[in-house]
């Protein structure tokens, strides 16, 4: 929570809107005290002074409307405002420390795009739960019950005790269906062992959109198989939900009826008090309206806070990304930034890609004198794609070692290296965009010249 603090901003508005919170927290007690009063004066309307009374504390609830009204939007526009800021600089964050991170993590399988798209978009705005949002709602709500019970106590101890022994059965209803509710947006929900079957999804269906094409080349059959796999990711967690939902029901039917069973059970022993042991009608009801509105909006303060739970496994996620250092990064200034000839060899060179069990390169030796032309000639996957890879940098060797002009290549800085060769792919990808741009991509500051040679 303190590393996560250190992006959000501005840190006044947090303040504000923690003072702001403690201010709202008064609400639901005053409000109890005006409509009762409002609710007596209505009764004593043949009174002289009803006219008066009725005028008094008609505006003083309407104050109490504009008061929360004014509150109540500045409270969470501060915290929307604090919360934007947040979600965008960690997601920027984030975004750097995806881009900038060496080929070789992406083949991890748990770095799939959609996964990652998944945690850019979902895990970055959980962050808030973690915020003084949520301490927020907390000392809204924990100070609202407080109030509310000094308050009751003063207008009648009798029945504030009586009104507190009950409160907790209201302020339990509305607890249990925050967490529930935290508890079914949770990816944790979706887990069965070491399996997150919304990850595996993901990245399955990220495999099948990128690969579209080779996917429909192998006939319908392969198609169906897929999307069974797809449907069979989707099962445990639709399982989860059913159960959820069932659960859900239960606990909404209940804190429906502990709202309704509060009112009749402490209205009975009202009248019980007054009748029996001559309570003054107003005072009782007073207090019971104030700790009754004091657990509800203990409830809801508490149900609006972002669940901490799952801001913290997303706040593992993400800082885990951007803290992790890339282990070729185009950023390091440092190293031989110019290749003087281009003589180029393996020497014993080992290889295998991290996903893979099996070695690529095995002991290889070549040797490619400066300013010749070569092809590289073999069968699919005997590692012609793979010795491109690793000039460009993409990967690092697995043993041995590749030299240029007699410096190894890890001597010389990336960034340079790369703008020095020139890659072809065997399936060229093109962004979503012109011609131009998409030639401009290597070279922004290219002349529309050099564009159409380059074209051409």
């Amino acid at each position: 929570m303190v590393e996560l603090m250190k992006y959000y901003s501005p840190k006044w508005a947090g303040h504000l809107a923690m003072i702001i919170s403690v201010i709202v927290a008064f609400s639901y007690p005053i409000m109890g005290i005006f409509f009762t009063k409002l609710l007596f004066v209505s009764m004593a309307y043949m009174k002289p002074t009803f006219k008066e009374d009725r005028d008094f504390w008609c505006g003083l609830y309407l104050l109490l409307a504009f008061g929360v009204g004014i509150f109540g939007f500045l409270q969470k526009y501060l915290f929307a405002f604090t919360g934007e800021n947040l979600t965008y600089t960690v997601r920027k964050l984030l975004w750097e420390g995806i881009i900038y991170k060496h080929i070789s993590w992406f083949d991890n399988r748990e770095r799939a795009p959609g996964v990652l798209t998944n945690i850019l978009s979902e895990d970055i705005t959980q962050l808030n739960g973690l915020t003084s949002e949520t301490i927020s709602h907390i000392i809204e709500a924990a100070l609202g019950l407080i109030i509310g019970i000094i308050l009751s106590f003063i207008f009648s101890w009798e029945m504030a005790f009586i009104t507190l022994a009950l409160s907790p059965f209201v302020l339990s209803g509305s607890v249990l269906m925050a967490k529930l509710q935290w508890k079914v947006k949770n990816k944790a929900s979706a887990k069965a062992g070491d399996i997150d079957y919304y990850t595996e999804s993901n990245a399955l269906l990220s495999d099948i959109i990128m690969n579209y094409r080779t996917v429909i080349s192998f006939g319908a059959k392969n198609i169906d198989f897929l999307m069974d796999k797809y449907d069979s990711l989707l099962v445990q967690p639709n399982k989860q939900a059913v159960k959820n939902s069932h659960i859900s029901g239960v606990l909404f039917g209940y804190s429906l009826f502990t709202r309704f069973a509060f009112i009749g059970a402490v209205f009975y022993f009202g009248t019980l008090m007054i009748i029996d042991h001559g309570l003054d009608p107003e005072q009782t009801y007073i207090a019971i309206q104030i700790l009754f509105l004091s657990a509800v909006g203990a409830g809801m303060s508490i149900s609006h806070a972002p669940s901490m739970g799952k801001a913290r496994d997303s706040a593992t996620t993400v800082f885990a990304i951007i803290d992790e250092p890339s282990q070729i990064d185009v950023r390091d200034t440092t190293g031989i930034k110019k290749v003087e000839k281009g003589e180029i060899e393996l020497k014993q060179v080992d290889f295998r890609y991290p996903s893979r069990k099996l070695k690529v390169l095995n002991q290889m030796d070549m040797k490619i004198p400066a300013y010749k032309k070569i092809a590289l000639v073999g069968h699919s996957g005997c590692g012609k794609s793979t010795i491109t890879n690793l000039l460009l940098r993409f990967y690092n060797l697995t043993g041995g070692s590749l030299m240029i002009d007699g410096h190894d290549i890890t001597e010389y800085n990336v960034k340079e290296l790369r703008k020095q060769i020139g890659f072809v792919m065997q399936e060229p990808l093109l962004f979503n965009t012109t011609i131009k741009e998409n030639i401009l991509y290597g070279n922004p500051e290219a002349s529309d010249i050099r564009v159409r040679q380059m074209a051409e």
